[in-house]
C-alpha cells in the first residue's frame, strides 16, 4: 500500500514541476475523469489539457499533498492548491490574485505492466 501513497504523491510531483505530460503517462490509458470538466473530454487527454490550462493561468501552481488514505486499488489524497491567478482561466481573465483551496481527489490505483 505504501507504493500507492508513493505514486499518488509523484502525480502531484510532477504537476508541481509543470511535467504535465510526465504526468499523463503515469494515468491508465482508459482513465476517466469524473469530474465535469466543461469543454473538455473526461479521458487522460482531457486531464492533461485541464492540467496545461491550469499550469497557464496559474504557473505557480502548487498541489501539496497533506494526505493519502490507501484501502485496496483505491487512494484518497488530500491536497493544498496555491497559485497565483496570472492568465484567463476558463474565461475569465487574469485577477493577480493568490489563492488557496483544499482539493479532495480519489483515485483508482492499478499496477501497471513494465513497458518492453
Amino acid at each position: 500500500m505504501a507504493d500507492h501513497a508513493a505514486a499518488m504523491e509523484r502525480l502531484y510531483d510532477l504537476i508541481n514541476a509543470g511535467d504535465i505530460d510526465g504526468f499523463g503517462d503515469l494515468l491508465a490509458d482508459d482513465f476517466v475523469e469524473h469530474e465535469d470538466m466543461p469543454g473538455l473530454e473526461r479521458s487522460k487527454e482531457g486531464v492533461k489539457q485541464l492540467f496545461h490550462m491550469y499550469r497557464a493561468a496559474f504557473p505557480d501552481l502548487r498541489m501539496d499533498v497533506q494526505d493519502v488514505l490507501v484501502s485496496g486499488d483505491k487512494a484518497v489524497a488530500r491536497v493544498r492548491a496555491t497559485g497565483t491567478h496570472q492568465g484567463e482561466f476558463l474565461g475569465m481573465a487574469a485577477t493577480r490574485q493568490e489563492g488557496r483551496r483544499p482539493v479532495d481527489r480519489h483515485h483508482p490505483v492499478r499496477r501497471r505492466r513494465p513497458r518492453s
